[in-house]
């Protein structure tokens, strides 16, 4: 937890303290964290380690200071590695979960089987795999939500891909962002097709597991802290006098039943481009209604095309493109039987862009009023 690092006997369970947590010389006053920012592991709120492959990754999910209160887009967090003598910052970004196909077992083969990590930017969530052979490829996908943002790393307790199977039939179940994902077990560098929205929620997971023919979440929904939510639009209201938080027993398939998978994200976000360099890959696969919104900041016009990755194994092929004026903005429309497990952009012209996704579901809803609300007296 946070940033201490420590090595124990698996035989005797002593510990020894490799690197110290930040908290325990400082007593914890505010909703802040006490860990300092150092360069060796960037963040001030650790979160996830694995090994594989030869390293041992850590995830870092936060940033310590005043800026990191208020501002969203500032660097935050890190994913980093160590391999056994050096740790390398892979990513300047927030990042939570990392595990790999074996879960908390670890991975069957470990010096070949795939690591997982996720973790998010003001732009969207981001998916990263490590691959042996050529190292870290990071994949976008679009957010449910943006309660779960905030560069101090508070609000996400705690995203994870978990195997709710059985041992004949593997399935997994991620957590990000608000949204239920299907993620495929056989995700890898090479092998990116399969992860799908499943449901939105309203919910503060912190784990879950398959139990029997159920599923059985850990949640933090109900906290006594109220850790940095204290609007005005509260007023003189308090979180609750002791926590409430338990476990939530649910079916099976009760991640395909709740909120609509309506999500969005961005690529870029008013920033600089290349001419020809693609963007990062966004999810593309998984709903009905796709479209996105391009803005040209720059003062010459731009054409950008869009790429598909039909099958996720990173052959790329132009879907469609279309100029975009100086100083513009435009809608662009894709057809529902556009193929793609992934999507991204390119401007044949370094300029200052816009590129964000919106994606929904077909609303299945009755505009006939539930007998539930029978009882209700609707005044004007």
């Amino acid at each position: 937890m946070e940033e201490g690092f420590y090595d124990v006997d698996v035989k005797s369970l002593t510990p020894t303290m490799l690197y110290e947590d930040g908290n325990v010389k400082n007593k914890k006053e505010t909703d802040e964290s006490n860990n300092q920012h150092n360069d060796l592991l960037p963040g001030a709120h650790g979160k996830g380690v694995y090994s594989g492959q030869g390293v041992v990754v850590y995830s870092n999910n936060g940033e310590l200071g005043p800026k990191a209160l208020v501002q969203f887009d500032i660097d935050a967090g890190s994913l980093s590695e160590w391999n056994g003598k050096n740790w390398t910052v892979v990513r300047r970004n927030q990042f939570v979960e990392v595990t790999g196909p074996g879960g908390i077992y670890g991975n069957k083969n470990p010096e070949t089987d795939p690591i997982w990590a996720t973790g998010w930017d003001h732009k969207s969530v981001l998916l990263g795999v490590r691959d042996k052979a050529s190292g870290w490829h990071f994949f976008r996908l679009p957010k449910a939500s943006h309660s779960y943002d905030g560069a101090h790393g508070w609000n996400t307790e705690w995203p994870r891909i978990r195997d709710v199977g059985t041992p004949q039939q593997p399935d997994y179940l991620m957590t990000m962002h608000g949204m239920f994902w299907g993620f495929p077990g056989t995700f890898t560098a090479s092998n990116t097709a399969g992860i799908r929205p499943r449901s939105a929620y309203l919910k503060v997971i912190g784990d879950y597991t398959r139990w029997q023919d159920q599923l059985v979440f850990g949640c933090d929904d109900s906290a006594q802290r109220e850790f940095l939510n204290k609007r005005k639009a509260k007023g003189n209201l308090e979180g609750p006098g002791q926590s409430n938080s338990n476990l939530w027993f649910t079916s099976i398939n009760q991640p395909d039943q709740l909120g609509p998978n309506t999500a969005e994200g961005a690529v870029w976000l008013n920033e600089a481009v290349k001419a020809n360099v693609p963007s990062e890959p966004f999810l593309f696969a998984g709903w009905p209604n796709r479209s996105a919104w391009v803005q040209n900041n720059s003062d010459q016009d731009v054409q950008l095309t869009f790429d598909v990755d039909k099958s996720g194994t990173g052959k790329w092929t132009p879907l469609q493109s279309l100029r975009v004026g100086a100083h513009k903005s435009t809608p662009v429309i894709f057809n529902a039987d556009a193929p793609g497990e992934w999507i991204r952009v390119r401007s044949d012209k370094s300029a200052n862009l816009t590129a964000h996704f919106s994606y929904s579901a077909n609303d299945l809803r009755s505009t006939t009023a539930n007998a539930l609300f029978s009882g209700l007296i609707f005044r004007p």
